[in-house]
């Protein structure tokens, strides 16, 4: 009568590697979905259940993470002290039973780094107390006869393999064969006895170690990372985005298998996603291109979809986004990342002067009009960045969007158009119709109407025709000899033939010796 028992031959290797990894998918079972309400995904009492191929495991001291393979998916669960392990029939069992290959089966919940918190995990490959296996080192392999012998507790044992053996080397052959094992190999497998032959027919072969490498390490390739969303170029699938972390740039790529979520798992796409977001991406990752093929991405910076219709100040950027996009101190943060947002040495939790580019009072993230130039902030930042004189400032931060030397809120305000081409000054980059762009002039050829030397914009009196501009723009143009030109660009105001530069009385449209402004009876 033969005796089963367990052989495992296996790395003594200490295994202490933290893995990050998983991926969401249809849950077995309880048909629960990543990807659904926010409300399912962080129910105090919501149970997934996944049964699959234990596919990496780089620690067995806990608390440690596995990976299951299910459905070509992968699932990253989280195995702490406070987790059930037991074998098939509910036998107490632990990791150092397990082994890569084995058909495992986990009851827990998702949390928010999106791995699965195993309540139970079940390994349905380990059914009796003597199947758990044993570790120990291949001394020897006879090709012709199909077997092996390995040292375990310093002692010899022969080990048959056939046709049925499952043989697994981590990165390098899921599917191998005696004749590509070799000798010094630290393994861990499982095995039977039979009396008659006094031999072990081995069931499950898997090198952890060879040549000092360990390979359960080196091949635990699913990683579970955080950072800072720096780039996205299209939200079309497949997309490159860029990740950065710790200062390190990671390019994730995104497919059409990407399981993509907000905070609480509910289902979202790349248009909800911006520059300076807090994500979460779980994946393969590929150490040489520092690149992570995405099984999910998470946004942590969007917990729900009413967040993105929340506008407080009405600037039309989405209280979940403003601040997001800006860095005001251009010094590569974004204002989301920076701590010290204006540059002015102090820290921005300490700093009582929050940034207001305008410094009309109202703090930018609530002022709707940040540089005061009366286009609304929510226009200018649609789109294209306008920057209308091509001085390197944005409209949006601008406050002279056209270099002409006029502040945009005077000129808004007064809607000026100096040389009548129907274009008002503030979008006219040619405010005199010279044929000089006005950010080409000359500090000195600035607009000077009365070319009197001094100009328009340092002019109190613009046309030199005894009254000063402000009484001259308020209300409607006054024009005292009703000529069809208004005083300020009429150089004979009293239409008297004498030049209002040269007449004493240049507003005295009846010549009666009286200044138009000092006499009582004059319409």
């Amino acid at each position: 009568m033969s005796k089963r028992i367990i052989l495992s031959i296996a790395l003594s290797l200490g295994l202490a590697l933290s893995l990050s990894t998983a991926a969401f998918a249809k849950m077995e079972d309880k048909d629960v979905y990543f990807g659904g309400s926010a409300k399912e995904a962080v129910a105090e009492f919501v149970q997934i259940r996944v049964r699959g191929t234990l596919s990496e495991l780089p620690s067995t001291t806990l608390p440690a993470t596995i990976a299951i393979t299910s459905g070509g998916k992968s699932y990253l669960v989280d195995v702490t002290a406070s987790t059930a392990i037991v074998r098939r029939y509910n036998g107490k069992s632990n990791l150092t039973e397990f082994a890569l290959g084995d058909d495992v089966e986990v009851w827990g919940k998702p949390i928010d780094s999106g791995n699965i918190q195993a309540k139970i995990l079940k390994n349905h490959s380990i059914y009796l107390t003597n199947t758990k296996g044993v570790f120990g080192n291949i001394k020897s392999i006879d090709a012709d006869n199909n077997a092996l012998v390995f040292n375990w507790k310093d002692k010899d044992y022969n080990v048959k393999v056939d046709a049925d053996t499952k043989i697994i080397i981590p990165g390098i052959k899921a599917k191998a064969k005696l004749a590509d094992l070799k000798v010094g190999d630290r393994a861990q497998g499982r095995a039977v006895y039979n009396s008659l032959t006094q031999t072990y027919l081995a069931k499950h072969i898997v090198v952890v170690r060879r040549g000092g490498i360990d390979l359960l390490k080196k091949t635990a390739k699913t990683v579970n990372k955080t950072g800072t969303l720096s780039k996205i170029e299209g939200t079309a699938l497949p997309a490159v985005l860029e990740m950065t972390k710790d200062g390190k740039i990671y390019k994730i790529n995104i497919t059409s298998k990407t399981v993509i979520t907000r905070k609480h798992f509910g289902k979202s796409d790349l248009s909800e996603f911006k520059v300076g977001d807090k994500i979460r991406v779980i994946g393969k990752y590929n150490a040489d291109t520092m690149t992570i093929t995405a099984l999910v991405l998470k946004n942590d910076s969007l917990k729900s979809l009413d967040e993105l219709k929340v506008d407080a100040d009405q600037d039309g950027i989405a209280d979940a986004r403003d601040g997001k996009l800006n860095d005001h101190d251009n010094d590569g943060t974004v204002d989301s990342e920076d701590a010290d947002d204006d540059n002015d040495g102090t820290a921005d939790k300490d700093d009582k002067k929050k940034f207001d580019h305008d410094n009309d009072g109202s703090q930018d993230k609530k002022d709707t009009d940040d540089d005061n130039d009366g286009i609304a902030d929510s226009s200018e930042a649609t789109g294209k960045q306008f920057d209308h004189d091509n001085d390197g400032s944005e409209d949006m931060k601008d406050t002279d969007d056209d270099e002409d030397g006029f502040m945009d809120a005077d000129e808004l305000s007064k809607s000026w158009d100096h040389d009548n081409d129907g274009i008002n000054d503030l979008k006219d980059s040619d405010d005199d119709d010279d044929g000089i762009k006005d950010g080409d002039e000359d500090e000195g050829k600035k607009w000077d109407h009365d070319n009197d030397g001094s100009k328009d914009k340092d002019d109190n009196d613009d046309d030199s025709d005894g009254l000063k501009d402000e009484d001259e723009e308020e209300g409607e143009e006054l024009d005292h000899d009703n000529d069809g030109t208004d005083d300020k660009e009429d150089d004979d105001d009293d239409n008297d033939s004498v030049k209002d530069e040269e007449d004493e009385k240049p507003n005295d449209s009846d010549n009666d010796g009286t200044d138009d402004k000092d006499e009582q009876d004059e319409q």
